[in-house]
């Protein structure tokens, strides 16, 4: 039922909420009377009260909210939610119906409970007195009733007279001595005295000796107790158990001074109790000492008019103006007091009816009449509601349908502008980079406008130095390239930005907002590489190429080993032996072993052929040897050796020559030949062009539009009512828009404390939990045996990142205990994965063994291939759901052992790949593929957030709002694990894509980047645990992400938000709140539980 509540004057009832204030008319229905009958409320017709509030607005149900003393009712719930309002609601009709049993019981009880009460030194003891005709209540000028001091006949305690004064915390039983303390009544003064700051209830027994016609305890009909309440308005303690006592009470005794009237406590508490008191019994006492006593008279009427209207009018029997005082002077005649008496004998032992039984049908009527009322007001804020939302369905419908028309349109023109976008992209790249190549293959520079000139040539002193700079010129215009190729891809997608823009503006109705993001075209190709040590670094892409292959674009102009000159550089020997002497056969052998730098023996070779080479045909060994000896033979003819001299000389000018001229222009030639084949043998192993490299990395983003663009299209075939995740596209991967930029908006997402202050840090916060440990139970108090596993296992984390040993002890013990007792499968599971961060921590085997002995006993209730094959699992009674909305339920594993739970989550992927890691067992490494592969498949909604449950039996999922940070932490732990174990690139890509969406997911965090989950103070459930495990888990995927900077710069960020947010706004000491938004809070287990995984993992990814 919705629980806006409306309040009511005159005919009008305008709901609280501002946001749904009507103004239709309501015929408020008459009094409400009720008999045993019980005829509908609208058949009522007993005639309304003149006052109009008693009628307009709720009795029973009013919200008494007080926030300063303009503020009315209506004004300030004016402005709640009707969430809260509903809130409000239901704990006062939860009030009502406590308060409707204790009216049973009264009606039951046949005695009848007196309760005399008032503001202070209204006289209440003094009237008692005069009641008694004795004085027993202690009497003074200053307040001295501190306790309930309830009277009754001697003849109940067996006609003695004294005070039983009751214990605290246990049920009064007259014949029961264990529950009181006996005291004299001469002592009762002393009692209330030394009481003053305790609130005691005390009985009195007192015997009356006046006939029963003139006695109202000894009356002879019904056992009467008067109660002697302290004052209202003395503190809020006792007024507030003055207000809880009188719900027991059968008849309220209201004392007012005649010289003060009505204040303002004595108002609250008479409205209070004429919601079911109608009729209140009121003594005006010291009326004696009021010189206008006429005026004193019409003034009291007035306000008991206004706070009782039937009281009022039953004035002459109900309102008495008394001296109680003068009462109990002796031989005194006290006419007034004499008929106060008898009406008050008269209300309580004549008119039962009134006294006992009309409170109980009053509070019943004011019930039924409020309920009513409520529902009359929900009922017309329902149609309200229901009348604007089809007057607004009214107004978007047409701007839908003309959306549903253009939708076609609209998804042809964004699929057109995908297609030649990548087009564009892949195709522009690669006529660039070939180009590029190309032109350095020939001694050319690979752009127009290079960033470093070809050199100059500085003469032969000078050639290594220049085939250098030559080198260093042709690779930084290959770099150049690469940076023109992607300023293409830039200006391409810019365009394509603006046109998607355009295409919003055709399709887009008036007055939605537009998207403000703004596209930034130069951090494309950015990358952020994080040094070793020390802050992070960023280059730009000109430096740094992203996205190469084995090195492939890391700057080829900065690398080292590009750079280095040899004298191949000078006289590219091979290339001109190939070139001359190779046939046609064998080119393509050539080209390849050009690009292999030659050896001593390759030279050899060379020589030896060259010289072995006459007329272009090959001699053998004995026509190499009679060449040698007719060369010997030449040199001994005189007039060889007469010529020799000048043909050495003429050689060698020839040859000088040859350096000056020809040098200069073969160089660069020679360089770029050669820079072009060791960039394509670079990347022969992967079977990939230098071009093909750059052209897939440059074009990567249009090709990830283009596979988002294909699923957005496959998922859109998908039967409705038959999809709630993502489907596989490509093997194993999802595929989602992957955003690793940290948002500005996020709160503080760096720090700088040092690594020491960190480790203080996390210790004080476990140190502060450590004492609610029971180590009979191995759990700490107030957060249940689960949770209990998740504080172990901070510990040990916390010693495996710091280095140390302080909470070994603790741990293995406490482990120790917990596998001998606990064997609930979800929880053991929680179990098992910290035995094995025990195990990595401390290297004791033991706590893997209970690790391994915990995975073998979950196994078995694991749904096995064949088992969602055969639709039966051995251990479970009914039959299984073999597939669920098209997939295999294979590697579900069910949260009970029991033979009827139908549950099924799945927790252990992260310890079956933790298993596999340590122990290079695949029977572990199948588990951890075949539970992933089944989160993937079944568990995981259409923005990329791991769903908490599914049943077993029939497929329904848990809520759609049923979202917890604990289901993505758990998976991603396990991915960054099974990503290691497999070597499997998939398992990387979908760690990276449920990381980066689970961060900044609006389902459990604000714009501020501040987990708000479980962040209630009061609230003690696994939802305030829930977080800490989602931070583990990102800890572990950052610290197994070293390749990939980016992620571990946003998990970095994030971590801090947290961690910040903690000690900034949540700390409280050593303690923390559960909300880490604020404000601090005293120690609770939950909040401190969840404190402690951001403080651990601070030591190890919060650095500064």
């Amino acid at each position: 039922m919705d629980h806006t509540i409306p309040s009511v004057q005159g005919g009008d009832r305008n709901c609280f909420s501002s946001s749904y204030c009507l103004s239709k008319k309501v015929s408020p229905s008459k009094k409400l009377q009720r008999s045993v009958t019980v005829s509908p409320i609208s058949e009522n017709t007993e005639e309304e009260e003149t006052d109009e509030d008693a009628t307009s607005d709720f009795n029973v149900l009013r919200l008494d909210l007080q926030l300063g003393p303009n503020s009315t009712v209506t004004s300030l719930v004016s402005q709640l939610e009707k969430s809260s309002i509903a809130n409000l609601l239901d704990e006062r009709i939860a009030a009502s119906l406590s308060h409707v049993d204790k009216l049973r019981l009264r009606v039951e009880d046949t005695s009848s409970k007196v309760l005399v009460t008032g503001d202070l030194n209204a006289g209440k003891s003094t009237f008692v007195n005069a009641l008694l005709r004795r004085e027993v209540m202690p009497v003074d000028q200053q307040p001295c009733t501190t306790a309930f001091c309830e009277v009754h006949d001697a003849a109940e305690n067996q006609g003695v007279e004294e005070v039983h004064i009751i214990s605290q915390g246990v049920t009064y039983d007259v014949n029961n001595e264990s529950t009181f303390t006996r005291a004299s009544l001469s002592e009762l003064e002393d009692i209330v005295g030394e009481n003053e700051d305790h609130e005691r209830i005390l009985k009195l027994y007192l015997a009356d000796t006046r006939t029963p016609s003139e006695s109202l305890l000894n009356n002879g009909v019904v056992d009467i107790s008067l109660i002697d309440a302290p004052g209202l308005n003395r503190d809020s303690l006792k007024t507030t158990a003055l207000f809880a006592r009188q719900e027991e009470i059968d008849v309220v005794v209201f004392v007012v001074s005649a010289e003060n009237h009505f204040t303002l406590s004595a108002r609250e508490f008479l409205t209070n109790a004429s919601k079911e008191k109608a009729y209140l019994f009121i003594v005006v006492n010291k009326f004696e000492q009021i010189k206008n006593k006429e005026k004193c008279r019409r003034l009291v009427l007035e306000q008991i008019r206004q706070l009782s209207p039937r009281t009022h009018e039953n004035a002459d029997d109900l309102v008495h103006f008394v001296d109680s005082a003068a009462a109990l002077q002796p031989y005194t005649a006290n006419p007034t007091f004499d008929d106060l008496e008898s009406s008050l004998r008269s209300f309580v032992l004549v008119k039962r009816s009134k006294s006992k039984l009309h409170p109980v049908s009053t509070y019943l009527n004011n019930l039924l009449g409020d309920i009513e009322l409520l529902a009359g007001a929900n009922s017309i804020v329902a149609n309200a509601e229901l009348d604007q939302a089809r007057e607004s369905l009214a107004q978007v419908k047409p701007v839908l349908e003309r959306m549903k028309n253009g939708r076609e349109s609209l998804e042809e023109g964004l699929e057109t502008l995908e297609e030649e976008g990548a087009s564009s992209a892949s195709s522009s790249s690669k006529a660039t980079l070939t180009q590029a190549l190309e032109r350095v293959g020939q001694g050319k520079l690979g752009v127009d406008k290079p960033l470093i000139p070809l050199p100059s040539y500085p003469g032969i002193l000078g050639v290594w130095d220049y085939a250098r700079d030559v080198r260093k010129a042709l690779l930084a215009s290959l770099d150049a390239a690469v940076a023109l190729a992607e300023d293409e891809v830039r200006n391409i997608t810019s365009a394509g930005v603006d046109r998607i823009k355009e295409l919003g503006e055709e399709h887009l109705p008036v007055g939605v907002e537009r998207n403000r993001r703004v596209f930034m075209p130069e951090a494309m190709f950015s990358t952020i590489r994080k040094a070793s040590k020390g802050p992070t670094k960023s280059r730009k892409s000109l430096t740094v190429v992203a996205g190469g292959v084995h090195g492939l674009g890391i700057g080829l102009a900065q690398r080292s080993e590009m750079l280095e000159t040899t004298f191949f550089d000078l006289f590219d020997v091979q290339h001109q032996f190939w070139l001359h002497f190779s046939d046609g056969e064998s080119d393509n052998a050539s080209k390849e072993d050009e690009t292999t730098a030659p050896t001593v023996l390759g030279l050899a070779s060379v020589g030896v052929g060259a010289l072995t080479m006459v007329g272009g045909q090959a001699v053998g060994a004995k026509g190499l040897i009679e060449g040698i000896i007719r060369v010997t033979d030449l040199f001994g003819n005189e007039t060889v050796r007469k010529w020799a001299a000048p043909v050495l000389g003429a050689v060698t000018i020839g040859m000088t020559a040859y350096l000056i001229l020809e040098l200069p222009a073969s160089i660069p030639k020679t360089v770029g030949r050669r820079i072009r084949a060791s960039v394509v043998h670079l990347h022969a192993e992967d079977q990939i062009s230098f071009v093909d490299a750059h052209t897939s990395r440059i074009s990567l983003p249009w090709k990830n539009v283009e596979k988002r663009s294909k699923l957005r299209r496959r998922l859109q075939r998908k039967p409705s009512g038959q999809w709630n995740g993502l489907e596989n596209l490509e093997g194993k991967s999802l595929v989602f828009a992957q955003d690793l930029g940290v948002p500005l908006t996020w709160r503080e997402f760096s720090n700088s404390r040092l690594l020491a202050e960190r480790i203080s840090i996390a210790e004080d916060a476990i140190n502060t939990i450590l004492p609610q440990l029971d180590t009979s139970n191995a759990q700490f108090d107030g957060i249940g045996y689960w949770q209990s596993g998740n504080v172990f296992s901070a510990m040990a984390n916390f010693d495996h990142l710091a280095g140390t040993t302080t909470y070994e002890t603790q741990v293995i013990n406490g482990l120790n205990t917990a596998f001998s007792l606990y064997s609930n499968f979800d929880q053991y599971g929680w179990w098992a994965t910290a035995a094995y961060y025990g195990y990595r921590a401390y290297g004791d085997e033991n706590l893997l063994s209970m690790a391994i002995a915990t995975w073998t006993h979950v196994s078995q209730y694991v749904i096995s291939t064949a088992d969602a094959s055969s639709g039966t699992q051995p251990n479970k009674d009914f039959p299984i759901a073999g597939t669920c909305f098209g997939e295999s339920m294979a590697g579900g594993v069910f949260w009970r052992p029991t033979v009827d739970d139908t549950g099924i989550n799945s927790i252990t992927t992260g310890l079956s790949a933790f298993l596999a890691e340590t122990t290079g067992d695949t029977t572990y490494t199948n588990a951890a593929i075949l539970s992933a592969e089944w989160i993937q498949n079944l568990q995981i909604n259409a923005d990329g957030i791991v769903l908490d449950t599914v049943d077993g039996a029939d497929c329904t999922r848990s809520p759609a709002t049923w979202l917890f940070t604990y289901n993505s932490g758990k998976y991603l732990e396990g991915l960054s694990v099974l990503k290691d174990v497999t070597g499997n690139s998939a398992w990387t890509t979908l760690m990276t894509d449920i990381a980066a969406v689970a961060i900044k997911s609006s389902a459990w965090e604000g714009s501020n980047g501040i987990i708000t989950e479980g962040a209630s103070p009061t609230a003690n459930n696994d939802g305030v645990g829930f977080k800490a495990i989602f931070i583990r888990g990102l800890d572990e995927v950052s610290v197994r992400s070293s390749d990939n900077s980016a992620l571990q710069i946003l998990i970095h960020s994030y971590n801090d938000v947290q961690y910040n947010a903690l000690l900034e706004l949540a700390d409280n000491g050593t303690s923390y709140s559960s909300s880490w938004t604020g404000p601090p809070q005293g120690f609770t287990t939950w909040g401190q539980l969840a404190a402690l995984d951001v403080m651990v993992t601070a030591i190890n990814t919060n650095s500064p």
